[in-house]
């Protein structure tokens, strides 16, 4: 079975190549260059923004197979919960 994810992006970037040159041939930009435009923006911005963060050891068995399992919502904020893998505990 063919990888669709990578055939997917390499569609994308024809796809793109095309409306850059479309671009350079008219002068004008059309709605499709504003959406890739748009699209290269947002893809920048998180990159920057998404980085794994090191949530450190359990507090309850200093084990370091912690994960993130959701957000508390409460009227003080907003608390990420953390989920230990090996004693299957939950805190913030």
């Amino acid at each position: 079975m063919p990888n669709i994810i990578h055939e997917d992006r390499y569609t994308i970037a024809k796809l793109i190549e095309l409306i850059e040159t479309i671009y350079q041939f008219r002068q004008v930009k059309c709605k499709h260059i504003f959406a890739v435009e748009l699209s290269k923006s947002l893809r920048e911005a998180t990159k920057r923004i998404t980085q794994i963060e090191n949530v450190g050891e359990c507090v309850y068995c200093h084990s370091s197979e912690v994960g993130k399992d959701g957000v508390r919502h409460n009227k003080h904020g907003d608390l990420q919960i953390y989920h230990c893998q090996k004693c299957q505990k939950h805190y913030p």
